[in-house]
């Protein structure tokens, strides 16, 4: 089995959870997270500039002139091209949405005395991923994956992905790791 290990800074999680989920009543549990995986097409720190991204010029132009706002943006249509940014204000431009949807499962754990939150995908999701991963491994292109309009994370690849898990790790504290796994998950 191989899993996506990325590196997470505290502050994107908290970033990314805090103040992210919806109002509810106390008799109606809280919902889980949309995600989006979105193929990186550019970045503002120049890490993915690939010549033919195949963007259209607006949106090139766009992400020239943009910067990155306080808070979360709207959940954005997975149809459209995406200018996101993440919580250290890196700007990403992102193709459409190759999966949108909700996580399977989703657990916060201490590996090593590192924090990390392994999620798992159902059957669609899975199907998507080891796809783009696929095609990611052999082009050495990067996935967002995308909560809130923000980019949680955009690794790249070191193998194929078949069986819709994911870690993602890196410098979280328990609370939130657990506060990622609890907004991913509604519960």
């Amino acid at each position: 089995m191989r899993r996506l290990l990325v590196m997470v800074i505290l502050g994107l999680a908290v970033a990314g959870c805090a103040g992210t989920t919806a109002a509810h009543s106390p008799s109606k549990a809280p919902s889980a997270a949309v995600l989006q995986f979105r193929v990186v097409l550019r970045t503002s720190d120049a890490t993915s500039q690939a010549p033919d991204s195949g963007a259209p010029a607006a949106s090139l132009r766009r992400f020239s002139h943009f910067t990155c706002p306080r808070g979360n943006l709207p959940v954005s249509n997975p149809h459209s091209y995406l200018i996101a940014c993440d919580a250290g204000k890196n700007r990403y431009l992102l193709a459409p949405a190759a999966w949108q949807g909700t996580v399977k499962d989703a657990q916060a754990g201490s590996y090593a005395g590192s924090w990390a939150v392994d999620f798992s995908l159902g059957a669609v999701g899975t199907r998507a991923l080891a796809a783009e991963s696929r095609e990611l491994y052999n082009s050495g292109g990067r996935l967002a994956v995308v909560l809130d309009g923000r980019v949680l994370v955009a690794p790249g690849f070191e193998g194929v992905i078949t069986d819709g898990t994911v870690q993602i790790s890196g410098n979280f504290n328990e609370t939130a790791a657990k506060a990622l796994a609890h907004r991913l998950t509604g519960r």
